[in-house]
């Protein structure tokens, strides 16, 4: 087996434009069938120092899951798949995702956060576009935002 073909090639700029619908439109209707706010997804962080694990145990998630409709499990199933996939990106990709996306700010602010120019901005952005289309395709929900050339 080669290893090339592992890596598919993808339309980068394709692959973007869905994966930019995806985290726009459906991602605030996945919060809301899982019952959840945007803070559910967690914002990196800036300070460089490891963060610790989240305060929820296994037990209280199968408990959430148990208590919520099937609707509402698959939601919130495909959020923490989201949530996964978000903290696996490079750092600067999860700002950019995470401002833009989840928080909502406009381009000029995230870009001015993260002081890069328009230009390598909407380059930076296409990247953790692809980049967290690639992990969330390989999470459990196998969801797949990925449009081969």
């Amino acid at each position: 087996m080669e290893l090339s073909s592992l890596f598919p090639v993808a339309d980068e700029h394709e692959t973007a434009k869905k994966t930019r619908n995806f985290l726009k439109n459906d991602l605030e209707g996945l919060l809301r069938l899982a019952n959840k706010d945007a803070n559910f997804l967690r914002s990196p962080s800036f300070d460089g120092m490891p963060q610790s694990a989240s305060g929820k145990n296994s037990s209280e998630n199968q408990v959430i899951e148990y208590v919520s409709g099937d609707t509402t499990r698959r939601a919130l199933a495909v959020l923490n798949d989201v949530n996964k996939a978000l903290s696996l990106c490079r750092h600067t990709h999860q700002v950019i995702l995470y401002d833009r996306y989840v928080a909502g700010y406009p381009d000029k602010q995230v870009s001015l956060k993260l002081q890069y120019g328009r230009t390598r901005y909407h380059e930076l952005k296409i990247a953790a576009l692809n980049e967290f289309a690639e992990r969330l395709k390989v999470q459990s929900c196998g969801i797949d935002l990925i449009v081969l050339k």
